[in-house]
């Protein structure tokens, strides 16, 4: 897409050259301008909420497998040497709630790594939205102040592979659309420090322990 643009670009401004018909062109920093947007700040909280409400939904799945799965490797350890006065009907007792445990460590892991990847792609298509929404405004803006500055065309900079001193009207698309950039500047850092702030996503937890591999030998089955 941006080789597209650099090329429309680079083509336009040679036919306004040999057509000398004064075309007028500009530069533009979009990324900067959708950071320092009045939406940036507020969009970039609600990501941080939305992000940190999931996480903490994933912490307390997390926190319940890594309780079971102590759990489970304490009866596990019990299996491995029994006590041999126990009666074998409460041993088999225990067995069997080991192998039911680990059915339900199976469960909770599997439904961890679903809600994450759930979560994921939530949150990916929220950000995709926001961004979207981000760069209409942009160009909304933009198109005003072509409009009144009188530009033919106006490009990101990201797609000019050269442009004279001077044409990158940023400052001035800001000043039009009523931005102090470095009010703007400030509150988008404290936004993005907010989200670096934020609890780290959970790990989908390790496999359950593994049942005694004498157990059966023990029963003479």
């Amino acid at each position: 897409m941006k080789k597209a643009i650099a090329a429309a670009f680079a083509a336009m401004v040679s036919l306004a050259a040999s057509a000398g018909d004064g075309m007028k062109f500009a530069l533009v920093n979009m990324a900067e301008l959708i950071r320092l947007g009045p939406d940036y700040p507020r969009d970039t909280r609600m990501m941080t909420e939305k992000r940190q409400a999931y996480e903490d939904q994933l912490l307390k799945m997390q926190s319940e497998l890594e309780a079971l799965g102590e759990d489970l490797a304490r009866q596990n350890e019990s299996l491995r040497a029994p006590n041999p006065m126990l009666n074998p009907s409460v041993l088999e007792d225990q067995r069997k709630k080991f192998a039911d445990g680990q059915k339900r460590f199976a469960t909770l892991r599997q439904q961890l790594l679903l809600k994450t990847q759930e979560c994921e792609n939530t949150l990916r298509e929220l950000q995709g939205m926001l961004s979207k929404r981000a760069a209409e405004k942009v160009r909304e803006s933009l198109a005003k102040f072509a409009k009144e500055k009188g530009y033919d065309a106006i490009f990101d900079t990201d797609t000019a592979a050269w442009a004279r001193d001077g044409i990158d009207v940023t400052g001035e698309v800001l000043a039009f659309c009523g931005i102090d950039a470095d009010e703007a500047r400030q509150a988008a850092k404290d936004a993005e420090a907010e989200a670096r702030r934020r609890v780290p996503a959970p790990k989908a937890g390790e496999s359950a322990p593994a049942a005694p591999a004498d157990s059966a030998k023990r029963d003479g089955k």
